[in-house]
């Protein structure tokens, strides 16, 4: 029956007008209508609708007109067809914890080539791909896929842009959802998830009848309980309708979502014309700025009163108008674009004007190829005999014109890190620039862009893109008059009397004052001569945290452990233009060449950074968490109080290690003398401080027993780490008006370690002490009813639960497993996100009912800082600072900035390290060729298809670099499994806003 219904869905179609068919079709359709008459209600319904269907299939409409079949129509009713008769025949997750494995029965595949009528909406997906890419994905994949199918999952496998386990969003059956990715779009709804090589991805019933299963990072847009949960729980659980009943309900299904595209058709035509003067109104006063708009208000600008189809209609048009909006990395939860500048818009429109103009004598792309050309060449050969020199700059007096410095300001601005989700403004004029530039250039790559920039002079070769941004958007004069300001602001605070000191009545604060008086201070516990041991890396300069530990003579095995937190809250109105500056970037971010300060510098000396305060003779403020460990390693009774410390003694790892002969990292330099470990000068302690942080360890090694008794395991694998061997980065500066010359590299190290190993001695005593100090929170929350947000995370998900007692019989002594043994289990690790709430953190051991809420580092991350304010509050009786309704919204977006400052981080970090390993695969010093000449990868992922490159891939683990890379362009039958240790050798090096490091198999 179900191809019956099949073939009446593919030849019935709708018009606004009328609904006229020719004699042939009618003749079909009532031959079918008479062998179906006895099928109950929901067949005629499904005729009914069957027009609708074909329209929406075909991404079109007809109005006013009969319908004609036409080729690109068929093409979609066949692949309507294929898409519910051969389908991966995967099993929908339901929400409970049961997983179901998938199988891949072969499919057919067919191709849509439909295009949108002229001037009409039309989603962004209609974009070009190879057939033969969609030919051999669905040979693999061994299910239909269109070209828009192909394109959207394409390398998306391995190294999905933004795939993060830790997102804890779950779409449930019946939402409705759009998603984005490689400029592809696509809506429908949820029927469910999937987990997929450790990815949880949505089952998605899309328009055409296809099912899709986009990543849940994919996701654009939502609105819950779209469908009826009876009607939903009908459609059944699989890519293919598996009996009449689910076909019936799909069909329903199918029927409202149709009535939505109808109605955002609708909608999206209505507003182009009051659209077109969005930008003018919320574009920024400075030509140079960027702005932001919320979707709400830009809803609201366009249609007074807007509905939630209007509000859909207003997302999908700015997302197609990529060239004056850039959707925000977290669009999602925070619903907003970013306004570019219009400096920025006129340079894209001239130079994508240049490359439309050909090799016309007038284009001004011809004089500046050839003469970048020129420089190109010679720059490359400086470089080259200079490799071995310090790095250093030196200038010329070729100067660029105003022309080319125009095209050169449009490469720099492509080097923006985006996502996908939208068309890129600067792709066809970089293509064009490059093709020019660099004729027998294959592949058109961002990293082309980064080198030809460094070629010509105008980025340092050690320019990483992820700090670029900052640099392009603030430049340095700029950057230097803000630091001015900053000064200025805190000279003006503790330098003289202000007028607000000397008043008479209580003066409002304003956005530049600080608290003139402790808030605190009629409460602050004196800890007196009580040793506090801050203990840190050598480099550090925001010393946020300090540990006490006390004995207690009437209770013998028990112990106060103190852990004293720096109190800028004390310091700082939430309102103050500095806090408003940290809650905009978030946290500090650690970058080799520009180093984020979440809170200026020059603050840190002003009683903020531990020690501060007592070299300026001023009490030293802190708040102190403090948990009586008994002998079993619980918690028995805890403290929050702000507190004044007296005594603090600063001190680095190393040299807590060496006197307390405890382990010490071994870290290794594999670019230096055959990988010897680094050596690390210590400076001794004095007896009764080493007294006290032997005692301080010994309670440490109580908790961490008492954790190994918890059915929990943390996952490890090996990682590196890049840095300057002397204090201070290389100038980076950007040559927009001469030309430049860079010569040299800077003396970086590069070292490699293993986090089980780091996880000891003092660097585990720290760790261990700022865990108590957070559950302590958590505890101090729960009982006064504070709200404070913790950090949450799920147990691990084990196919086998049997497999846990293997993985407990793995641990090491502090509660380690290998990353590749829990990827061998098929293990997926629990979803680490925010809630009000105290719900339990499985990694490290903390309960339901305990919670755990980060307060040891109000100096790097604002959330902290929330969490600070929050027990001021408390601790003054007064009402909470922030409520629980802002708390919730703030932890939504808090995980999406986690996971973007995370990933920025990342980025910066592999570019220096990759720039670093081409250094050493350039120089062919014996001591890099005995590295990159032997190298090793585990296999870490499984084997993919990368419908792109049209060869596979999969992720492997380096030990010897500390790093995980793809190892790419293999066939079907070579790709290893995931355990398995390969031979692999460098194939590729790409540098750029996005580095990417390519590995070969050697056979």
């Amino acid at each position: 029956m179900q191809s019956r219904l099949l073939r009446r869905l593919c030849y019935r179609s709708y018009s606004t007008a009328k609904l006229s068919k020719s004699s042939g079709q009618q003749k079909l359709l009532n031959a079918e209508h008479h062998h179906g008459q006895n099928e109950d209600k929901e067949v005629q319904d499904m005729m009914d609708f069957t027009s609708d269907m074909i329209s929406v299939a075909s991404g079109s409409h007809t109005h006013g007109a009969a319908w004609a079949h036409t080729k690109s129509r068929r093409g979609d009713e066949q692949r309507l067809v294929a898409s519910l008769r051969f389908a991966e025949d995967a099993s929908v997750v339901p929400p409970s914890p049961t997983l179901e494995k998938v199988s891949d029965p072969l499919g057919e595949i067919t191709y849509n080539f439909t295009h949108s009528p002229a001037n009409k909406y039309r989603p962004e997906s209609n974009t070009h791909i190879e057939e033969q890419r969609a030919k051999l994905s669905a040979r693999v994949t061994k299910r239909p896929i269109s070209l828009e199918k192909a394109r959207y999952h394409a390398d998306e496998e391995l190294f999905a842009e933004d795939a993060d386990p830790s997102t804890s969003t779950i779409f449930t059956p019946g939402s409705f959802i759009e998603t984005r990715r490689n400029e592809v779009s696509t809506h429908g709804i949820v029927l469910g998830e999937m987990l997929s090589n450790r990815r949880w991805r949505i089952v998605m019933l899309v328009s055409s009848g296809d099912v899709w299963t986009p990543l849940r990072d994919d996701v654009m847009f939502a609105v819950a309980d779209f469908v009826p949960n009876d009607l939903i729980s009908r459609c059944g659980g699989k890519e293919v309708a598996g009996n009449d009943s689910e076909l019936m309900a799909r069909v329903k299904v199918l029927q409202r979502l149709h009535q939505v595209d109808k109605a955002v058709e609708d909608a999206y035509n209505k507003i182009q014309r009051a659209a077109r003067s969005l930008y003018s109104r919320t574009r920024s006063s400075d030509p140079h700025a960027w702005s932001t708009v919320d979707l709400a208000d830009a809803a609201k600008i366009i249609s007074p009163n807007p509905d939630l189809v209007h509000t859909f209609a207003v997302h999908k048009f700015l997302m197609k108008q990529s060239l004056q909006y850039v959707a925000d990395p977290d669009y999602r939860v925070a619903r907003t674009f970013h306004v570019r500048p219009q400096a920025h818009v006129d340079i894209i429109n001239a130079v994508t004007a240049m490359t439309r103009q050909g090799d016309a004598p007038s284009n001004p792309l011809v004089e500046f190829v050839a003469k970048a050309r020129e420089l190109i060449a010679r720059h490359q050969q400086i470089r080259q005999s200079t490799r071995d020199e310090s790095p250093s700059i030196v200038p010329t007096k070729v100067k660029w014109t105003p022309v080319e410095r125009q095209i050169l300001t449009f490469l720099l601005h492509s080097l923006r890190p985006k996502r996908s989700t939208q068309i890129d403004p600067y792709h066809v004029g970089t293509f064009a620039i490059l093709k020019r530039l660099h004729t027998n250039i294959q592949e058109i790559h961002e990293s082309v862009v980064h080198q030809t920039l460094v070629d010509l002079g105008v980025i340092a070769p050690w320019q990483d893109a992820a700090s670029l941004v900052g640099k392009v958007d603030q430049p340095p004069k700029k950057q230097k008059l803000l630091e001015i300001q900053e000064k200025a602001i805190i000279d003006k605070a503790f330098s003289s009397p202000s007028l607000r000191q000397t008043a008479s009545v209580p003066v409002p604060l304003g956005p530049e004052d600080f608290h003139l008086q402790d808030p605190l201070h009629s409460i602050r516990h004196d800890f007196g001569d009580l040793p506090v041991f801050v203990i840190d890396d050598v480099t550090a300069e925001e010393l946020d945290d300090g540990i006490s530990v006390e004995s207690i003579p009437s209770e013998p095995g028990s112990h106060w452990v103190h852990v004293h937190i720096a109190d800028p809250a004390s310091l700082l109105p939430v309102k103050h233009v500095f806090s408003e500056a940290a809650k905009k970037l978030g946290s500090s971010l650690y970058m080799i060449n520009a180093p984020q300060s979440m809170l200026p510098r020059a603050l840190m000396s002003h009683g903020l950074s531990l020690g501060s305060a007592l070299q300026r003779g001023e009490p030293q403020r802190v708040l102190s968490f403090s948990g009586k460990i008994d002998a079993d390693g619980d918690i028995v009774d805890y403290k929050v109080r702000a507190g004044i410390v007296n005594n603090v003694k600063i001190v680095d790892y190393d040299s807590v290690n060496a006197a307390l002969s405890l382990p010490t990292t071994q870290r290794q330099t594999p670019f230096e003398r055959q990988g010897t470990s680094l050596p690390r000068p210590h400076r001794s302690l004095a007896a009764g401080d080493a007294t006290q942080l032997m005692l301080c360890n010994d309670v440490v090694q109580r908790l961490v027993t008492r954790r190994r008794r918890e059915a929990s395991f943390i996952v490890s694998t090996m990682g590196s780490e890049i840095c300057l061997r002397q204090h201070g980065a290389p100038e980076t500066p950007i040559h927009l008006k001469h030309v430049a010359v860079f010569r040299g590299f800077p003396d970086l190290r590069y070292t490699v370690f293993d986090p089980a190993s780091e996880d000891t001695g003092s660097r585990q005593m720290v760790a261990e002490m700022m865990k108590v100090a957070c559950r302590v929170a958590s505890r101090f929350s729960q009982d006064r009813g504070l709200p404070l947000l913790r950090r949450i995370a799920p147990p691990a998900t084990l196919p086998n639960p049997s497999d846990l007692q293997d993985f407990l019989k793995l641990r090491t002594h502090n509660g380690h497993v290998p990353f590749v043994e829990v990827l061998k289990k098929g293990v997926v690790l629990g979803n680490a996100s925010y809630s009000v709430e105290p719900l339990g953190h499985w990694g490290i051991g903390v309960p339901d009912g305990e919670g755990y809420c980060r307060v040891t580092s109000p100096l790097r991350r604002y959330s902290d800082l929330v969490a600070h304010w929050q027990i001021h509050s408390a601790l003054l009786a007064t009402s909470p600072t922030f409520s629980t309704d802002w708390l919730k919204d703030y932890g939504d977006a808090l995980v999406w900035h986690d996971r973007a400052r995370k990933k920025q981080q990342q980025l910066h970090d592999d570019f220096w390290k990759y720039l670093y390993i081409r250094h050493q695969i350039e120089s062919q010093s014996p001591e890099a060729r005995a590295v990159l000449g032997n190298l090793t990868g585990e296999v870490i992922s499984n084997g993919a298809l990368n419908t792109m490159s049209m060869h596979f891939q999969c992720q492997v683990a380096i030990p010897k670099l500390g790093i995980s890379a793809g190892l790419r362009n293999m066939e079907e039958d070579k790709v290893p499994k995931i355990g398995s240790i390969v031979p692999i050798r460098v194939e590729e090096i790409k540098l750029g806003s996005t580095p990417q490091l390519d590995f070969g198999l050697i056979s």
